[in-house]
């Protein structure tokens, strides 16, 4: 196997370019905050050079930003390409259990699809850098314009660190995918043959039980920080960013459980008795796990910076309030600023996710056409479940967001002895109703193509496979 390695990847990836397309997508995302952060941080390097010691100041701060730009994505990246991965290489078991069958061992598997994964983010490195070295003089403005950078700095476009910033990035994809492809090599191969066309059932592992307590065992110690030592204004606001990610995280390793009661509770609530919404609730709960990396990018998405904004806006009512003098609060455009590269990779991974979830969906059109469903209730039923797991997403997110509010409340309780809280009503009804949008129109484009194979021939290949 090995003398033909480089010829089984590139015939598997030209197998399922649509499997792979989700994943390049995400990938895509972390190389271009990666490589925007690189260059940045030498545009700095470049600015401090020539000056004199006592006017170093703004290129630091410069460096600084560039630090959140390659730096916060780093977490939010590993889970995102994680989810994104795992999806992926599940719909390839079929193939990895052939692999296996012919004599491959599952160290060989596992280096294959860690280096199809490797390969798939190289490739996708090359648009990121193009277009990172194109908005770096309009980011460099932007941070500029906020009084965080120099007002007038030469971008550095620096092929050093666009290498640096790709090696980064795909560092961060290799172990985002480790795990999963670890996981996949290990199968059974009858086992994998005979559920090849379906979703993994055995995900309830102990192990995945005792993750999630961890993560959110420690998320919750982090949210009573600010009621016990709290001394200090940055105190109450350090700790809700990191609550918020980990209870995202946490409800994405604890899906199995937590959102089939999360999707049905909701859909329950919303009358209708249309066959395309009661097979849309039905099939989104039963197969959540395949919309796992979708519902936790998505609350990602909505859960930071609505957190984030409704966190500073509590800080800034409070201490006003309470007499104090009120430093200048955080606005939308910093928060674009400093969670802009943490935002792009899960909303990649939100859309990605839908597309490595169309393959599956084809075999769901296949047997509701073979029902007499017709083209107009296949479509429907299909968007129906993109707007069902955006919507399970943003509830989540809003779930954990509103965890780290009522930590930062009581933090200042603790502090200043009165809280308000102002939440961003209006930023939340917008970003909630782009995601939904988004993630309606991602499904039903998969939809479209799922709905061009004749159903017979799905399930001839379903079959054959």
């Amino acid at each position: 196997m090995s003398s033909r390695r480089p010829i089984l990847w590139w015939a598997d990836l030209r197998e399922a370019p649509a499997l792979w397309s989700g994943t390049a997508i995400v990938l895509a995302t972390v190389q271009f905050s990666a490589v925007l952060g690189a260059l940045i941080v030498a545009t700095g390097l470049d600015a401090v050079g020539p000056q004199p010691t006592d006017d170093r100041s703004a290129p630091l701060e410069l460096m600084s930003v560039a630090g959140g730009w390659a730096g916060i994505p780093a977490g939010v990246a590993v889970a995102v390409c994680w989810t994104s991965v795992a999806a992926a290489v599940n719909l390839r078991r079929g193939q990895v259990a052939r692999w296996l069958l012919v004599g491959a061992l599952p160290g060989q598997v596992e280096r294959l699809l860690l280096w199809q994964v490797v390969l798939v983010a190289l490739l996708a490195a090359v648009p990121a850098a193009v277009v990172a070295w194109s908005v770096l003089p309009a980011t460099l403005t932007a941070i500029a314009d906020l009084g965080v950078g120099p007002q007038a700095v030469a971008p550095s476009r620096s092929l050093p660190a666009t290498g640096l910033g790709v090696l980064v990035g795909t560092s961060l994809a290799a172990v985002g995918a480790w795990t999963p492809a670890r996981r996949v090599a290990d199968l059974d191969p009858g086992q994998a043959l005979r559920t090849a066309g379906a979703t993994p059932r055995r995900t309830r592992t102990p192990a995945r039980a005792w993750s999630a307590v961890i993560l959110l065992s420690l998320a919750l110690a982090l949210a009573l920080l600010p009621v016990l030592v709290a001394r200090g204004i940055a105190d109450v606001v350090a700790a809700p960013l990191a609550v918020v990610v980990l209870f995202v995280s946490g409800t994405g390793v604890a899906a199995p459980w937590i959102l089939p009661v999360v999707v049905r509770t909701w859909t329950r609530a919303v009358p209708g008795r249309a066959p395309a919404w009661v097979l849309a609730r039905e099939i989104a709960a039963r197969r959540i796990q395949r919309a796992t990396s979708t519902v936790v990018s998505v609350a990602l998405v909505v859960g930071v910076p609505i957190s984030m904004l409704a966190i500073t806006r509590t800080v800034t009512a409070s201490v006003a309030a309470a007499g104090l003098p009120a430093g200048p609060g955080a606005t939308v455009a910093d928060l674009v600023l400093g969670l802009g590269p943490a935002l792009l990779v899960p909303t990649a991974g939100a859309l990605g996710g839908l597309l490595v979830a169309g393959r599956q969906r084809r075999l769901d059109a296949a047997l509701i056409a073979l029902a007499g469903a017709t083209r107009a209730q296949q479509w429907c039923q299909s968007v129906l479940e993109g707007v069902i797991i955006a919507v399970s997403g943003v509830l989540v997110g809003l779930a954990c967001a509103t965890a780290g509010v009522l930590c930062t409340v009581a933090g200042l309780h603790r502090l200043l002895g009165l809280a308000r809280a102002e939440v961003p009503l209006l930023g939340t009804v917008v970003v909630s109703a782009i995601i939904v949008l988004a993630c309606a129109l991602a499904t039903a484009a998969t939809s479209i193509e799922a709905m061009r194979t004749p159903p017979h021939r799905v399930i001839a290949r379903l079959a054959a496979s």
